[in-house]
């Protein structure tokens, strides 16, 4: 059964909201999940587990006047690892407003005040943009993943030490 297409007006200038995810937003986060990473998602059971995770930080930017959300950030801290960020996105209408932007300040933020010393990200090679905003936050390249996303798929692993 395929996900319903969530159809996003273009704004000109949204007036966003920032805070953490809640289960009240599962159905919204399922469907942006879906519309922005098609055929690679995570499921609502997934989405659900990451919202009621204590060791989770799942940012959510919330257009005011649509009462939906638009955007999330989701890092996760893994005890031997360290915090990840584990995703990223924005409704197609709504990029270019600098929402993602403030998602990874919010990740960024909320990682660093919990003590870590550092945040880790993956993104694709191809994804030029993605690589300009990491390192514009002070995220650097530290390994190179081969298929990391499929074969030929690769990626980069970027860093933010604190």
């Amino acid at each position: 059964m395929s996900s319903p297409i969530l159809q996003f007006p273009s704004p000109r200038a949204p007036a966003i909201r920032y805070r953490l995810a809640r289960l009240d937003d599962l159905e919204n986060l399922t469907v942006l999940e879906s519309t922005c990473f098609p055929g690679n998602d995570m499921t609502k059971r997934q989405i659900r587990r990451h919202i009621l995770n204590p060791l989770a930080h799942f940012w959510v930017a919330v257009d005011s006047g649509q009462r939906r959300v638009v955007g999330y950030s989701l890092v996760l801290h893994h005890q031997r690892r360290g915090p990840r960020l584990y995703s990223i996105a924005v409704a197609a209408p709504y990029r270019g407003h600098g929402i993602g932007k403030k998602l990874l300040q919010k990740s960024v933020m909320t990682t660093k005040a919990s003590g870590a010393p550092h945040l880790m990200l993956e993104v694709s090679q191809k994804s030029r943009k993605a690589q300009s905003i990491y390192r514009d936050a002070g995220f650097l390249v530290w390994k190179k993943a081969p298929d990391y996303y499929g074969a030929g798929l690769h990626a980069l692993k970027m860093m933010k030490h604190f």
